[in-house]
């Protein structure tokens, strides 16, 4: 709980390096204790999140934390437009900031709370066991997440470059589609959580997630106006907020409890590949065709994920019920 208390405060720190900084290095420095900040709090938030769910509610616990880590994908981005017309981005870092600093307090009051029933909950004699995360199942769950993420890494890179140059969007605007991209996955996260356990469509819904965001990379691609664009980040949308609630409490599922803050991080690793591979394949493939052509093909790696789902369903289909 430590860790989390430390990660919400290098975060809010970030923040508010960005504001000071006054040359490319100091930004460059607060940008790497933002990515170390991040890399504690998705871990460790996650793990927290699955370990504190009661006894066969950790698919509804799991996607209420992603839910409201879509909401603040969400409603950030858009606060943060509306109030940079008023106060600028420097002023803006600072206000930002504030707001993390409460995320710290809210963290040390959570490990305060605890605190007292952590210990009971596990045992000193519940070492981790590396063996016992060695299983198929960690694998496939990971490797279906990093199919989707790598689509959702060379979005996130270049398809604002295909609004600005294809279409001439301003900024303004680019963000506002992305804020509706993140709604989407807001609302599909929401929509998940009224599907009684859903754990049984599992399979089902996670098909369907990949084969969304084939097609809706598909699209981006190929879009030659505004509205197929939109239409493209739709169903792009509609997959990340179906597939990492799904992937997520699944690996909670299979990884014991005293395991999974190591359990995530190693399920995690495909989201820093998929946004590190997804880019740098697309500006490969840039070597060889246009910017759309190169959007198109990364629908490839979500529809070749499903034959990671089948295995998994296959293999570890009963312990996902």
């Amino acid at each position: 709980m430590k860790a989390t208390v430390l990660g919400m405060g290098l975060n809010a720190a970030a923040i508010l390096g960005y504001g000071l900084s006054w040359n490319p290095m100091i930004f460059a420095f607060f940008r790497v204790l933002h990515g170390i900040a991040l890399a504690l709090n998705y871990t460790l938030l996650l793990s927290i999140a699955s370990m504190i769910a009661q006894e066969g509610r950790v698919e509804e616990t799991v996607t209420s934390y992603t839910m409201a880590l879509a909401m603040g994908l969400w409603l950030g981005p858009a606060s943060g437009t509306i109030l940079n017309s008023f106060l600028g981005l420097r002023s803006l870092m600072f206000v930002a900031s504030m707001l993390g600093f409460v995320g710290m307090v809210l963290a040390l009051i959570l490990a305060n709370s605890l605190r007292s029933c952590w210990s009971r909950k596990f045992s000193e004699d519940e070492r981790p066991r590396l063996s016992s995360l060695i299983k198929s199942e960690n694998f496939l769950l990971t490797a279906v997440y990093l199919s989707f993420m790598f689509v959702f890494g060379a979005l996130s890179a270049y398809a604002p470059l295909k609004a600005r140059i294809e279409f001439n969007l301003r900024d303004q605007l680019i963000i506002f589609l992305f804020t509706g991209y993140f709604f989407i996955v807001f609302f599909m996260r929401l929509l998940l959580l009224k599907v009684e356990r859903f754990g049984r469509r599992f399979g089902k819904l996670l098909a369907f997630s990949l084969l969304s965001g084939g097609l809706g990379m598909m699209i981006v691609g190929l879009s030659w106006n505004v509205p197929l664009f939109a239409l493209g980040l739709c169903w792009v949308g509609i997959a990340h907020g179906l597939v990492f609630p799904l992937t997520a409490s699944a690996t909670a599922r299979v990884t014991p409890a005293h395991l999974r803050v190591l359990g995530n991080s190693f399920y995690l690793t495909a989201s820093d590949l998929g946004n590190l591979l997804g880019p740098v394949a697309v500006s490969i493939m840039l070597g060889f065709m246009p910017l759309s052509q190169s959007l198109m093909f990364t629908a490839i790696p979500p529809l070749l994920g499903l034959i990671a789902v089948k295995l998994l369903n296959r293999e570890a289909g009963s312990k996902l019920l």
